[in-house]
């Protein structure tokens, strides 16, 4: 009869061979015992780098990662490698798969060859080359911290003092235990010309959950600022801080200046706030570079020798795509990886101890990104500024709530301060939200308290600079 007189008596029978041949060898479909329902995500059993998007009961399609990515199981996403994300979950699989076995204990060889912290370090060294012994420098024992190289390790880099950049949650909190911390932030000098904007802002009577005022951040420059503003600002409990003497131009002055003019420029503009504007020297802790323009290594030696506690002039963020989780504040113990500093001149060694708030990018209605909120273009009119506002705070509130920036120059204020302060009051009327200073930001950081305590934290309560 030949294939041609089969197919032609048995049509019905081979087109639906061939669709079941497709099913079971084309699309591949794994058994995997921890998925219980369709459409979740689960890791797989021992390739971090690997998950399963399962398409239901104890079954579920194998993916991959991107190159050098893990799996991350709370976020459903993949992300640059650290803690080890799926330890948690495979240990509850075990523990769910072997109810009713004798307990184990784990055997000596098995506790030297695979820390708990990283049992994956062995089976994947490219994601952590600075783990062998041919980079003693990096191992946890070592006293020279300053020499700290490669990407970022959360088994060693541990809050208070350090902590990885990232989308990851600080102290591992969940989301729903976590504040949402708004970082409202103003740059360059302060003047007649702006502080009507301010006064009228900051008296509006809008207030945290626990009924103290709002607090912003204020980087100041040297240009064109009155000192007893500064002072009055200082006094609401408003945090000031260091954004150069001269704010000179043009941008490349910044990008080729020297450590002695970064000393001169961030340290000279601190000398000023503290001797023209009564504010201690103590309390003024951060900096932000003019024009966002950063000087590599001799602008972070010189924060780092003179203590300052934290720098805000990164950009992080896709320029592509509004889906990337935003990056929490994070401490320059490693070189910065590029993904986390995207402008030019970059540092390129390691300072322990100093944080870094990056501007993460904004999105307008057309998805154009933007630095600041205030160089998006978005159409002029109150409504339509609302909803760009909104926007952006959602993708931190409803992702991960990382510390929303709004970072603003005053003149913006001119014809959006209205839409603004509606922004700000409606969104003050969720017990998660607080709108505080950065340096508050980073004291919640370096030791998280839950929402149900956090009436408690000490440095979040009501706070006037007298």
């Amino acid at each position: 009869m030949g294939f041609q007189g089969f197919y032609q008596r048995r049509q019905h029978t081979f087109w639906l061979s061939l669709i079941l041949l497709h099913v079971l060898f084309i699309i591949p479909s794994y058994s995997q015992e921890s998925c219980t329902e369709t459409g979740d995500y689960k890791c797989h059993e021992t390739d971090d780098s690997k998950f399963y998007h399962c398409t239901g009961p104890k079954h579920g399609i194998l993916k991959n990662c991107g190159k050098g990515l893990e799996f991350n199981p709370s976020l459903k996403v993949c992300v640059w490698p650290g803690v080890d994300h799926c330890k948690s979950q495979r240990d509850q699989s075990k523990t769910t798969n072997d109810v009713g076995a004798t307990a184990k204990p784990p055997t000596k060889s098995t506790t030297t060859s695979k820390p708990s912290t990283h049992p994956q370090t062995t089976s994947k060294p490219s994601t952590h080359p600075q783990t062998t012994t041919s980079k003693p420098s990096t191992h946890p024992q070592t006293t020279k911290i300053f020499e700290l190289t490669g990407p970022c390790q959360p088994e060693y880099c541990k809050l208070p003092k350090c902590k990885c950049p990232g989308p990851e949650i600080p102290g591992s909190l969940p989301i729903n235990a976590i504040p949402q911390i708004i970082l409202l932030t103003f740059d360059d000098g302060i003047n007649e010309h702006n502080i009507g904007y301010y006064r009228d802002l900051f008296g509006s009577n809008i207030t945290n959950p626990n009924g103290c005022p709002i607090q912003a951040t204020f980087f100041v420059s040297g240009d064109y600022t009155i000192y007893k503003d500064v002072k009055e600002l200082y006094g609401q409990g408003h945090e000031i801080a260091s954004h150069s003497k001269s704010h000179k131009f043009p941008h490349a002055y910044w990008l080729n200046s020297d450590y002695k003019t970064y000393s001169d420029e961030i340290v000279g503009m601190k000398n000023w706030l503290s001797e023209k504007a009564d504010i201690p020297a103590k309390d003024i802790r951060g900096m932000r570079s003019p024009f966002l323009a950063m000087g590599k290594d001799a602008q972070f030696k010189m924060l780092k020798d003179n203590r300052f506690y934290y720098d805000s002039s990164m950009v992080t963020g896709s320029l592509s795509t509004t889906t990337e989780i935003p990056t929490w504040p994070f401490t320059l113990d490693y070189p910065v990886n590029k993904k986390y500093c995207l402008l030019k001149y970059c540092p390129e060694n390691s300072y322990p101890g100093l944080w870094e708030v990056p501007l993460i990018r904004w999105y307008n209605d057309k998805g154009s990104a933007c630095s600041m909120a205030d160089s998006c273009i978005i159409p002029p009119n109150s409504s339509a500024v609302v909803n760009f506002l909104k926007d952006n705070f959602n993708r931190h509130y409803k992702r991960n709530k990382a510390p929303f920036g709004i970072f603003l120059h005053a003149p913006w204020l001119k014809n959006n301060l209205k839409p603004l302060k509606k922004f700000l009051e409606e969104v003050a009327l969720k017990n998660d939200v607080w709108i505080v200073t950065v340096s508050q930001a980073l004291q919640w950081i370096q030791n998280p308290v839950p929402l149900d305590k956090i009436s408690k934290f000490r440095n979040w309560k009501c706070k006037l600079n007298n």
